[in-house]
């Protein structure tokens, strides 16, 4: 018989962190623990806030099949794809079901998902509060995420002027027009930028079909998880995979495979968490093509436990320049 523990922690920031028109002191995290037969896999959830979760919402979803959970009633991860929705409780629990099988079957998670381990550099997180002159000269690729309001032609010029060699994704947030980002994209292929993400509302990006941007598109909540990837793949050139938004790393791996089959490029994020959420995501980042996984550089008291196949000094390169 299984055993099933589930609690929200906290983790508060170092510093405000500015992602899309929110500013964030501090995130709230579903933690599940699954025990059998002496072992125990984890898992951590932030959920998809745009979609309404919260830490407590995944709570009480997760108390509500706690029972089914413990019985055995769902056996395995596919009988859980059929259970719960995509979404962050889901999530939780398929991740502390892979990490489970992983210790039964004496492998670590990335031997037992058959993928290749290796080194993945993850983007640094700023926002335009960031000086461009206090950025690590170092860095080879940044994040910049905009608020609603935001112009960052002047911020860009600047950074692309100081750092020339540094690629650039500019997240967007759903808080563009379609004119802007005429405006916008051509000037940004020309300051360094490699990705727009998210330009348009994920209900209006329609406008995006016959649109030949001179900068790739990436759809972060325009694609959740492979229902969405037959539009998403006719109005963007990249997908940003989270496991919140996928349901866990058995969707994720399935749209990372889906999404390769019809030609699109992958980027892999985070809603926010800590190792614990990175450890997983950092398996399908082994098949991406831009890694966006430093939140527990964010995390004020996370310890410095590195994941084996993040390239830590580009985290640490990113702390200095917040620093």
């Amino acid at each position: 018989m299984r055993k099933i523990d589930i609690s929200i922690q906290h983790w508060p920031f170092k510093q405000p962190v500015v992602t899309g028109n929110r500013t964030l002191f501090g995130v709230d995290v579903l933690n599940v623990a699954i025990t059998e037969n002496e072992l125990t896999g984890f898992g951590e959830a932030t959920g998809v806030y745009y979609l309404g979760e919260t830490a407590e919402s995944m709570l009480a979803h997760a108390r509500a099949i706690k029972l089914i959970l413990e019985n055995d009633v769902c056996t395995d991860r596919a009988h859980l794809q059929q259970l719960l929705p995509a979404g962050g409780t889901r999530n939780a629990i398929d991740c502390a079901l892979w990490d489970l099988e992983s210790q039964r079957a004496g492998m670590s998670l990335w031997q037992y998902s058959g993928i290749p381990l290796g080194r993945l550099p993850t983007l640094a997180h700023l926002s335009l509060d960031h000086s461009p002159q206090k950025i690590c000269s170092h860095t080879t690729r940044i994040r910049l995420t905009l608020r609603n309001d935001d112009n960052p032609l002047p911020w860009l010029t600047r950074f692309h002027q100081l750092n020339p060699q540094v690629s650039i994704i500019v997240d967007a947030n759903q808080n563009w027009q379609m004119a802007q980002l005429k405006y916008y994209a051509p000037m940004m292929k020309e300051l360094g930028v490699e990705v727009i993400e998210q330009p348009l509302a994920r209900d209006s990006d329609f406008a995006l079909q016959d649109y030949a941007c001179p900068v790739v598109l990436c759809a972060d909540e325009s694609c959740q998880d492979r229902n969405d990837l037959s539009l998403v793949a006719k109005r963007y050139q990249m997908i940003n995979i989270k496991l919140d938004k996928t349901g866990g790393l058995t969707e994720a791996l399935a749209l990372a495979d889906a999404a390769h089959n019809v030609g699109l490029k992958i980027m892999v994020g985070n809603m926010m968490g800590s190792s614990l959420a990175m450890k997983p995501a950092s398996v399908v980042a082994q098949l991406a093509d831009i890694v966006d996984l430093d939140a527990p550089n964010l995390i004020q008291t996370q310890k410095k436990t590195p994941i084996a196949c993040f390239d830590y000094e580009i985290c640490h390169t990113a702390e200095r320049m917040w620093g």
